[in-house]
């Protein structure tokens, strides 16, 4: 009698509870997954035998000692230096690195690298000399206050040693003793042989006009004496010093 008058409701509660018990089933979340850890056995290694020593001669061998005094037979990878280090000890400069980010030691010695590259000499830190070419191509070193002939040309002449030079000058005196006693046969005898050394003795001489270059202060009467040093320089380069009163004093000699 019950169920006939209730079974709609009951029916209705049925499936609502039903649906309500569906939806939550639904919306909660899952369960993380279990992990089941199995344990490892950690594999015991073998102590590895100590490197034999190698007797006799090791040189050959690829190996080398260690600072506790174990052996290592194998040779280990080269080490690479962090800074390029230049053959005097120095740390090189790199390449096209910022002039503003050398230390002065480091700009000091790239100006002294670039000048002796250009020069072949040392540069002069306090200005006592100074470097130039003269028209031979020469390399000279200018120093303060003195004169340096820097153009002059050359030509070939009379270039005797110091000894054929002493006797081609006896010769003259002879000459010029004979000239004066009025002894022609003598004196044509003489310049017979010295035109015979002038023709056996040929060689490179400085040949005028000269050119001269300043560095420092000069006052006039200080250039005769100037220039007579520095052509004298250029004899002295040339290797026949010992010619240059031959061919020069009867300039100088006039000029001052």
């Amino acid at each position: 009698m019950f169920l006939r008058k209730y079974w709609l409701p009951l029916a209705v509660f049925i499936v609502a509870l039903v649906g309500v018990g569906l939806y939550y089933l639904q919306t909660r979340p899952a369960k993380p997954p279990i992990v089941i850890v199995k344990p490892v056995e950690v594999e015991k290694q073998q102590p590895q035998p100590p490197a034999k020593v190698p007797v006799g001669d090791t040189s050959q061998q690829g190996g080398h000692f260690h600072a506790d005094g174990t052996w290592h037979a194998e040779t280990h990878a080269p080490q690479v230096a962090s800074s390029p280090v230049s053959p005097d000890g120095q740390i090189a400069t790199p390449a096209g690195a910022d002039r503003n980010q050398l230390s002065p030691e480091e700009r000091r010695k790239r100006f002294r690298d670039t000048y002796y590259a250009k020069w072949g000499d040392e540069p002069s830190w306090d200005g006592e000399y100074r470097h130039v070419y003269d028209k031979k191509g020469r390399i000279r070193r200018h120093y303060r206050n003195r004169t340096l002939m820097t153009n002059y040309e050359t030509r070939i002449g009379f270039a005797p040693s110091p000894n054929v030079l002493q006797q081609y000058q006896q010769l003259q005196t002879e000459y010029h003793r004979a000239e004066h006693a009025g002894d022609t046969k003598k004196t044509e005898t003489l310049l017979a042989e010295m035109q015979e050394m002038v023709d056996n003795y040929q060689g490179e001489l400085p040949a005028r006009p000269y050119a001269y270059a300043t560095y420092g202060k000069f006052s006039p009467e200080d250039g005769i004496p100037y220039k007579e040093e520095a052509t004298r320089e250029v004899y002295q380069l040339m290797g026949i010093e010992h010619l240059f009163e031959f061919y020069e004093n009867q300039f100088f000699n006039n000029d001052k």
